[in-house]
This record gives C-alpha cells, sequence and structure tokens, in this order.
C-alpha cells in the first residue's frame, strides 16, 4: 500500500525536510532516470537531506513507515541562476 507523504520546500536548492519523518528503515532518493542518489538510514540527521550538490530536476523519494506503509513524494531541486 501506498500512502501520501511530504518534504518541504519544493521547489528547493539546499536541503529537504520532512513533514512526517521518518523514525527508521531505509530513505532513498532517486533522479528522474532512476539513479539512486542518496541512501541512508532513519531516522537522519535533523531530518533533512542535503541536495544542494545535486543537479537541477525532479527527484523521487521513498520509504517505509512505522505501520509498513510505503511513503512516496516528489520534489524539483531547482538551483537560483544569478
Amino acid at each position: 500500500a501506498t500512502s501520501q507523504a511530504w518534504v518541504f520546500p519544493n521547489p528547493t536548492n539546499e536541503r529537504i525536510h520532512f513533514v512526517k519523518p521518518p523514525e527508521s528503515g531505509l530513505v532513498s532518493v532517486m533522479d528522474i532516470s532512476g539513479q539512486v542518489v542518496f541512501s541512508g538510514e532513519a531516522p537522519l540527521p535533523l531530518n533533512t537531506i542535503d541536495c544542494s550538490q545535486w543537479v537541477d530536476g525532479l527527484y523521487l523519494i521513498q520509504w517505509r513507515d512505522s505501520d509498513g506503509l510505503w511513503m512516496l513524494d516528489q520534489f524539483i531541486v531547482q538551483h537560483s541562476r544569478w
């Protein structure tokens, strides 16, 4: 089963934060091509993921919550162009 999860801000240029932080288990982020760009065990430090060095684009984040439901969300990394 799947359940809606949220990360913010979206779009981001530095880091994403969790509305409902994962308590345990694997957290994965993939880019649009399916390449894993982040993989870590929850709980994560400060409940954030640093994406400041990632290329601009769409990313998918997934993890299992404490009830065993897959939590899925997508977000955009967009660095400022000054």
